[in-house]
């Protein structure tokens, strides 16, 4: 192989794991990236720009976010599409049993994840959960507060 092809892998490679990275925290900040992979603050650089043009991410001053919380939720979900009518069915049947005011505890997975899509009309409600991409949907109801093993991700407002 050339070493240019093996270049541009390195750079690929690299570039999916700055995209994990942003995905997993919420933002980077450059001079963190080069010290991470062991590259120049304008390699880094530079891969942010790809990524910006692939669409994944915004930059900013000194670093990258992602676009929207909607497409984090999208980059962590379970890709898993078995039985996906099933699960669906799962999700709306097991969200029908949670009542107004409950406190619930959601594990992560394809199926918990059909449950919480479902709960959106239930008010005062409490959810316990390991798994970030369900935070994140349940974090964006106003009706919701979402506790996250090592602290709370949103807490609602006192009233």
């Amino acid at each position: 192989m050339a070493r240019g092809g093996s270049s541009n892998m390195l750079a690929e490679a690299r570039r999916a794991k700055i995209l994990e990275w942003i995905r997993e925290e919420g933002s980077a900040r450059v001079r963190d990236l080069a010290g991470a992979f062991s590259v120049s603050e304008v390699t880094v650089r530079q891969d942010l720009e790809r990524l910006e043009a692939e669409g994944h991410i915004v930059r900013e001053h000194g670093g990258a976010y992602l676009k929207s919380v909607q497409q984090q939720v999208r980059a962590m979900a379970l890709h898993h599409l078995i039985n996906m009518d099933a699960k669906q069915r799962i999700g709306r049947a097991a969200a029908a049993l949670v009542s107004d005011g409950e406190t619930i505890i959601l594990d992560s997975g394809s199926t918990t994840t059909e449950i919480a899509a479902n709960l959106s009309g239930v008010e005062r409600l409490t959810v316990i959960t390991n798994a970030l991409n369900i935070a994140l949907m349940l974090g964006a109801l106003p009706n919701c507060e979402v506790h996250m093993p090592g602290g709370t991700s949103k807490r609602r407002p006192c009233r």
